[in-house]
């Protein structure tokens, strides 16, 4: 199994548990453990990235699947913003929306 197939079976199973409005409960398999990172945002940002018409649950598996090709899930901080993952990484909205555009098509 390559690198990038090992991310997409990870992100297909983690687990998405909404807490409220752009903020959302992650758990990723690993190892014997589940890691729990809470990912959240502002409105202004999600409308900023342009991701206000995805689906959610789509959106959020995305992103984790963006950081998980780039860091290990116990790597990753235990609270995410949105805005700084975005200020972090260049392709960052572009490769998400793609992601999820893709998913879509499927």
């Amino acid at each position: 199994m390559t690198g990038a197939e090992l991310v997409e079976v990870a992100a297909q199973q983690v687990r998405v548990e909404r807490l409220a409005e752009h903020d959302f409960l992650v758990g990723v398999p690993s190892g014997e453990d589940e890691v729990l990172i809470r990912l959240r945002s502002a409105a202004g940002t999600v409308s900023r990235l342009e991701f206000g018409d995805l689906d959610e649950q789509c959106l959020v598996r995305a992103i984790m699947a963006y950081l998980l090709a780039r860091q290990d899930a116990d790597d990753l901080p235990q609270d995410l913003d949105l805005d700084e993952i975005a200020a972090a990484y260049e392709d960052f909205a572009e490769s998400v929306r793609a992601a999820v555009d893709a998913d879509g098509a499927e």
